[in-house]
């Protein structure tokens, strides 16, 4: 009858713990087990070391050893895994293991009987189930399974690690034995000779035997260790035939035992061994040649003589070879036989694969045998020749002895043939067309490269398509890699805006029959200087050009640190001086004058880069002003090196004499203190200078840049303004009741992102403007209070929210609504336009009324506003908008289109506008005062200006793509507006009353 579920619940705890119980009796019969296989393993070794066993008994103890080892497994596997205890047994020996069970495991088992006895009634059954339940619960507490084991096999583990122990101390301490022994036994038919007290090693020939020519002598060598032998024998005889053994007695020589086997006409096992046969060393093979072998080959490759490329000969391993048409291959090739000659046919057609190896051929094609053959005269063992490679060929080589016995090798060799490649030129600067300042001085420059040298370059000039002749320059050495340069001075050519200047270079190699490469052509297109400065106005701003001058300043103030480390130096060998010999004190002035002298110079350097740092036509007009600071200043350092000059000319000359006057009047401790002194005062002029310029030039760009982010803010609402005005245009096209088609739909989803960015412009907007004029309102209280209205308006005309609210209705499909809100919006814009040119007229005036004081004239004030203005690089808190500040909606007048001002895939725009180098951004203009706090994104400088065609005069702009304001919301944002627009077009909008 089935067990109840208290019954067999019960049941298989016990059987879990007998599972327990019998693997741990499996265990220890295993590790009673282990120490007797180990002393089996002694008896073996202690028997082939005593009695050197055959190979067959060494097999058969193997076998025996392996056969026990499984027998061990399989008996452990069966007791810990087959083997089951009645219930009782093992209810009993838990009772055992717990005296806390009492006999409550026996009263259950005993119960569990009862419940499943069908003889008895059914409530019996019941009762006697349900208390079995009831000690099932009260044991249920106690891991079984885990009270079964009693630890035995951790004892006779340890003993198991004791015998192991001793196993392996005995192999160390016998380790002689065991390491002759033990290969043995793991290879009982391989070579292994057997324990003796004298091991023997044919040291000659080694491990892997010995290749004697037909009839040749070995000389053999028997080395020794352990007892000393009296005598040693050589036993020789043919593979497989012990019977034919001969054996020599050896001769000893020092400490080994030597003997000649001569006249071998076969091929031989050797064996050495005493005459007892007790000792005996591992057999070696000897194998006879009986025809020539390829021993040794060497490749000579001569290139042809206009290469100029030395000959080189290189060991020759039979494979694949390429070289240049026309170069001469020389062969040598060595061999163990005199030779007679060596053949090498030649093939010219189906060659091997590329890299493929040499290979013997037996019985070589007819092809071959009938095909053209160059015979390689031969010199003892050494066979030469050459031919000259003018085309694909295989080659197979063959020998011949002095008696005409061909080699069975026959190693085959492709020859590919490689050709001089024409030579590669380009032009490295300018790499791309492009657009130049007519006054920017251009280095073009060239290079050229060929596998085996150029010979000429030419460089061809064009302007407008009609090209001069052309520069050629001409190498007569060798030269594989050619480079030139080419000034092109824009403002003496005569060109004029508009005008397009075009070249490309032309390579010709040193063939015989020469190459001729061109390069691409370059064409730049001239601008005007106002064009080339209006450029750098829309991608830059003024906090770029205090990066630049900050550059200077910061090279200023490095010279002047500079003069300070070297007047310390000029103080240490003061207090040094009066231990110093005369020569010491001389050479020591005459190094500290040459710095002091390249010092002044490079001092001289950096005036007359301030003189000339402005150009004529700068970026914007109050750089005027800060030339005639930087004149100033140059002037002041001029003059500082003059008089640091004069007097180091002084101190020199009175030490300049010769002869033995020279020591006396050497340079003492005062003519360097009063070095020092004049180091000093320079460098107090220097580091008045530095302050001037930190006052007159660094921090009036900081102001201004403060105030050109109010600029730059006003000119961001503005193009927002054009955008939404186009888009109101856009979005009236589809101002119809009812569904749209698909199309229409599509149309609207397109002009939704494009709604959503000036949407997000509106949102951003206002903190930028407050943020703003926060950090001008120091400088410029007007203009700030103007920009935080203009903020206030925004924020309560609810722009932001009018542009979503459109966006939102866009991608509903609903063109009425869509349409209605787009002009609204544009219409609210519009009204904020006078506030917006207002907020500008301020931030003009306040320009004005800055410039007066600071530079002590306002004369460029209105001219630099309106270049400030024309600045379009933004930087808002995600990233900049390159809708919005870098792409203009350009219209003049007769193109009809718009054009997208310039990024990394455009062309350049080449000028002399100096950009900030060096450490120039370590002083950012945000961080003179401390009062202000850098911005986000203050920091960061765009790359140098690439160029918008539409700004230039009388070229047509490029691209017709409208400018409304791209979105650059997060993925997610965008992920949602595309659901919203799939879940739009999928259902029929209902048509949305005009708000």
């Amino acid at each position: 009858m089935p067990a109840s579920r208290e019954v067999q619940s019960l049941l298989d705890r016990l059987s879990a713990a007998d599972r327990a119980w019998q693997i741990e009796k499996a265990r220890t019969w295993w590790w009673r087990a282990c120490p007797w296989l180990l002393v089996a393993a002694l008896a073996g070794v202690a028997a082939d070391a005593f009695f050197q066993l055959g190979s067959a008994a060494r097999l058969a103890c193997d076998l025996a050893g392996l056969a026990a080892l499984a027998a061990l497994v399989l008996l452990r596997h069966h007791i810990g895994r087959v083997r089951r205890n009645p219930p009782e047994r093992t209810a009993r020996h838990l009772e055992q293991r717990d005296p806390a069970l009492g006999s409550r495991l026996i009263n259950a088992l005993q119960l569990a009987d009862t419940a499943r006895d069908p003889a008895l009634p059914p409530l019996t059954r019941d009762l006697s189930s349900a208390a079995v339940g009831r000690y099932d619960a009260e044991l249920a507490g106690i891991d079984l399974p885990a009270l079964a084991p009693t630890g035995e096999p951790l004892r006779h583990r340890r003993r198991a690690l004791f015998a192991l122990a001793g196993f392996i101390v005995l192999v160390i301490a016998f380790f002689p034995v065991t390491r002759m022994v033990l290969p043995r036994f793991l290879a009982p038919w391989s070579d292994h000779p057997p324990y003796a007290f004298t091991r023997l090693e044919l040291a000659e020939p080694g491990e892997t035997g010995a290749e004697v020519v037909y009839g040749g002598k070995l000389p053999v060598t028997v080395t020794w260790s352990g007892h000393e032998p009296r005598e040693l024998f050589l036993t020789a005889h043919p593979p497989g035939r012990p019977d034919a053994a001969v054996t020599l007695p050896m001769i000893r020589h020092g400490a080994s035992f030597t003997q000649d086997v001569a006249d071998i006409r076969t091929d031989l096992v050797l064996l050495a061994h005493d005459k007892r046969r007790l000792a005996r060393s591992r057999e070696r093979q000897v194998r006879v040649i009986l025809t020539p072998r390829f021993d040794k080959a060497f490749l000579k490759i001569t290139p042809p003589a206009y290469t100029g490329l030395k000959s080189r000969e290189t060991p020759f391993a039979f494979k694949s070879t390429s070289a240049l048409a026309g170069s001469e291959l020389a062969f040598r090739i060595v061999s163990n036989r005199p030779l007679h000659h060596a053949a090498v046919g030649i093939l010219r057609d189906t060659p091997l694969a590329p890299g493929a190896e040499a290979s013997p051929v037996e019985n070589p094609e007819p092809e071959i045998e009938n095909s053209p053959t160059l015979t390689l005269a031969a010199d003892g063992n050494t066979a030469a020749g050459s031919l000259v490679l003018d085309g694909d060929m295989r080659l197979r080589f063959r020998l011949y002895d002095i008696d005409g016995i061909p080699s069975d090798a026959q190693p085959e060799v492709i020859f590919n043939v490689t050709h001089d490649l024409p030579p590669q030129v380009r032009v490295v600067a300018p790499d791309r067309d492009g657009y130049v300042s007519i006054a920017y001085r251009l280095i073009a420059k060239f290079e050229a490269a060929d596998d085996y040298g150029v010979r000429s370059l030419r460089i061809h000039r064009g302007l407008n398509g009609v090209f001069s002749s052309p520069l050629a320059t001409r190498y007569d050495d060798i030269r594989r890699e050619a480079a030139e340069n080419f000034p092109i001075d824009f403002a003496t050519l005569g060109v004029r805006p508009g005008d397009r200047v075009s070249f490309f270079a032309e390579a010709i190699d040193t063939a015989p029959d020469p190459h001729l490469a061109t390069s691409r052509t370059v064409t730049l297109t001239v601008i005007s200087e106002e064009d080339y400065n209006d450029i750098l106005r829309e991608q830059t701003d003024i906090r770029d050009l205090a990066d630049k001058y900050q550059a200077l300043v910061n090279e200023f103030k490095d010279l002047r640190q500079e003069q300070l480390a070297l007047a310390a130096a000029m103080e240490q060998l003061r207090e040094k001086a009066a231990g110093m010999d005369p020569a010491a004190r001389a050479a020591a002035f005459d190094e500290l004058a040459a710095r002091q002298n390249a010092l002044n110079q490079r001092l001289e350097q950096l005036a007359a880069r301030m003189e000339k740092f402005v150009r004529d036509k700068p970026l914007y007009d109050f750089e005027h002003e800060l030339q005639e600071e930087l004149d100033r200043q140059a002037a002041a350092i001029r003059e500082s090196t003059r008089l640091n000059r004069t007097a180091l000319d002084a101190l020199s000359s009175a030490s300049s004499e010769s002869g033995d006057a020279a020591a006396a009047s050497a340079p003492d401790a005062a003519t360097f203190e009063k070095m020092q002194t004049e180091a000093l005062a320079q460098a107090e002029r220097l580091g008045a200078g530095s302050e001037k310029m930190e006052q007159q030039v660094r921090r009036p760009l900081a102001d201004l840049a403060r105030l050109h982010d109010l600029v730059k803010d006003i000119g961001l609402f503005e193009r927002a303004h054009a955008a939404q005005a186009e888009l109101a245009e856009l979005a009236r096209a589809y101002e119809k009741r009812g569904p749209l088609s698909r199309e229409d739909q599509l149309a609207l989803k397109n002009i939704a992102a494009k709604q959503q960015a000036v949407a997000e412009v509106l949102d951003l907007l206002p903190d930028r403007l407050r943020r703003h004029a926060d950090a001008a309102s120091e400088k410029f209280p007007k203009a700030s209070g103007s920009a935080r209205a203009l903020a206030d308006a925004i924020e309560q005309n609810r722009l932001s929210t009018l542009g979503q609210t459109s966006t939102s209705r866009m991608l509903a499909g609903d063109g009425e609504g869509s349409a209605l809100l787009s002009r609204r919006l544009e219409e609210e814009m519009a009204a904020l336009m006078g506030q917006c040119n207002a907020c500008g007229g301020d931030a003009a005036d306040a320009l004005d009324q800055y410039l007066r004081p600071t530079f002590g004239s306002g004369r460029t004030a209105r001219a630099s506003f309106e270049q400030m203005r024309k600045s379009r690089k933004l930087t808002m808190p995600g990233g900049a908008f390159a809708g919005l500040g870098n792409a203009q909606a350009q219209g003049d007048g007769s193109g009809g289109g718009y054009s997208i001002a310039a990024d990394n895939t455009l062309p350049p725009v080449l000028g002399n506008e100096p950009a900030a180098t060096g450490d120039a951004a370590r002083e950012s203009p945000y961080s003179g005062d401390g009062n202000h706090p850098a911005p986000p994104g203050a920091g960061a400088s765009p790359a140098l200006p690439t160029g918008d065609a539409s700004i230039m005069k009388n070229l047509n702009p490029t691209d017709r793509q409208s400018d409304a304001i791209p979105s650059e919301s997060t993925v997610e944002e965008y992920r949602e507006l595309v659901e919203e627009y799939f879940r739009a077009i999928t259902t029929t909008p209902e048509p949305a009353s005009a708000p």
